[in-house]
């Protein structure tokens, strides 16, 4: 697979298994193949799934690390984290994802995890985790209130692309008008929100603006652009020429 080798051997689990237990996090180790079984748990993790005893424990999740996790969110926590290993040079990951705790109750974790080569197990995961639900819930709390005051002060537009991350350019179409003759007739929706914001623009500018301003256009509504003006000030403006469109 991916990872630096470590030597580790049943006598050494030993060892981390006994400091595992004075950790005030969560802290397991699980095997990287196979059905990703749990090699260990310490007693904190037992307490964020509502477990008094590794045999709840086992029970509740047949002690593997997919049945840890929320069904929905283990094929995307499992892909995150097996595309970060292979890009990082440090072997780590990180990923939030829900679980079931055995009261029933739906709970938030965050994970960090390093993977390495072992010379009994193979490929295993070391990972630390913590109940993140109260700070989720602000999250979500925060994000509806942002996408209010979006909504109220933009309903003066009759299209919005949200930036949602700078860094790979990714991005939605908050409010369009979608039908033929609009800014997002072509691509659809659907597959506009499909786009980066680079192909998105690319869009826009071949199909609405009027030749003589492209260049200039291009250039002003780069990220990079964008950022620089923005960074010193809240608003920032270009003007265009409309390109006339025949049915």
């Amino acid at each position: 697979m991916f990872g630096r080798h470590l030597p580790l051997s049943e006598q050494a689990l030993q060892v981390i298994e006994q400091i595992g237990e004075d950790m005030p996090g969560g802290f397991f180790i699980y095997k990287a193949t196979g059905n990703e079984e749990l090699l260990y748990a310490n007693k904190a993790v037992f307490k964020i799934f509502g477990c008094e005893t590794l045999e709840e424990f086992k029970e509740l999740t047949g002690y593997t690390f997919k049945g840890m996790l929320y069904p929905d969110d283990y094929e995307k926590v499992s892909g995150s984290i097996v595309d970060q290993i292979e890009k990082s040079q440090g072997n780590l990951d990180y990923v939030e994802y829900r679980i079931i705790r055995k009261d029933g109750k739906i709970r938030w974790l965050d994970d960090y995890g390093h993977y390495v080569n072992s010379d009994v197990y193979g490929g295993l995961f070391y990972v630390f985790i913590s109940d993140i639900t109260e700070k989720r819930v602000q999250m979500e709390a925060d994000k509806a209130v942002y996408t209010a005051v979006i909504d109220a002060l933009s309903r003066a537009y009759n299209a919005v692309w949200l930036i949602n991350d700078i860094a790979t350019g990714s991005f939605s179409l908050f409010r369009g008008d979608t039908s033929e003759g609009s800014v997002h007739a072509r691509p659809t929706k659907e597959a506009l929100e499909l786009l980066t914001y680079e192909d998105a623009k690319a869009n826009y500018i071949n199909n609405f603006v009027a030749p003589s301003d492209r260049e200039r256009l291009e250039k002003e509504l780069t990220l990079e652009n964008i950022i620089a003006n923005t960074t010193s000030k809240k608003v920032f403006g270009v003007g265009r020429s409309i390109q006339a469109r025949r049915g």
